[in-house]
């Protein structure tokens, strides 16, 4: 196809008009149903569309100006407009954004450690939100974005544990917290609830450290069983003796 088809396919497309040639978009803006969307094209605009990303982004991802639907369609566009090269150009952008929520999420964790009653909820779910997701699935090939994903999901199944025990009843606001962080998890594109070792792992706080594992093998965070948990089990086994010995 030629640069003139080229550009008639985009001065006729509302959306495709506005993002290339006035570096704007809306929050309604949809390219999944483009039918010209091939390698060829993606190449053509490559130029463009990286300068009218970087542009976008900048406007409307900063705290005075966020705009979250339409950082969230320009996220989206990624999938139908970008090939490998505008991913490489854009990760560390996108990994800088997806960095406040890991280094929140790191303070959380310590705080989670302390005292759960003390987490800022309405940030610890906002560390998770849309833009957070969208990145992570429009960005698969990102090496780098790969990274601080499995950092980000990590830190939240380690503060998901420590909320897990939780009585729905009396800690209502920490409850729902936990249970809408596994409902967000699960949006993550290859995110899998069944393979959490990969994660986080656990261990006795008190036991000696082994290296005679890879770092592959290793999960990301572990969770340390602190000496409560060493008393219930003592108490569990003196429990079931003084039992074995009644029956003597």
């Amino acid at each position: 196809m030629i640069k003139e088809e080229f550009e008639k396919l985009i001065n006729d497309n509302k959306d495709l008009n506005k993002l290339l040639n006035e570096k704007e978009i809306i929050g309604f803006s949809d390219f999944s149903k483009l039918n010209f969307n091939t390698p060829d094209f993606r190449d053509y605009i490559e130029e463009r569309y990286l300068d009218s990303f970087q542009v976008i982004y900048k406007k409307y991802s900063t705290k005075e100006t966020y705009n979250n639907a339409k950082i969230n369609a320009l996220l989206r566009s990624l999938e139908y407009l970008g090939n490998p090269n505008i991913i490489k150009a854009v990760e560390t952008t996108l990994n800088d954004t997806l960095n406040k929520s890991l280094n929140f999420l790191k303070d959380s964790k310590t705080i989670a450690d302390e005292d759960i009653e003390k987490l800022n909820l309405k940030e610890l779910l906002n560390s998770i939100n849309m833009t957070v997701i969208n990145i992570f699935n429009k960005t698969k090939s990102s090496e780098l974005i790969n990274n601080t994903k499995d950092q980000i999901i990590a830190h939240l199944l380690y503060i998901s544990h420590q909320l897990k025990d939780v009585s729905p009843k009396y800690q209502r606001a920490l409850y729902d917290t936990n249970e809408e962080i596994l409902e967000k998890l699960k949006k993550i594109n290859g995110y899998n609830p069944y393979q959490k070792s990969k994660y986080i792992g656990y261990s006795n706080s008190e036991s000696p450290k082994t290296t005679d594992k890879s770092n592959e093998d290793k999960p990301i965070l572990e969770v340390k069983k602190d000496k409560k948990y060493w008393i219930y089990i003592v108490i569990g086994i003196l429990i079931l003796m003084l039992k074995f010995c009644a029956r003597i």
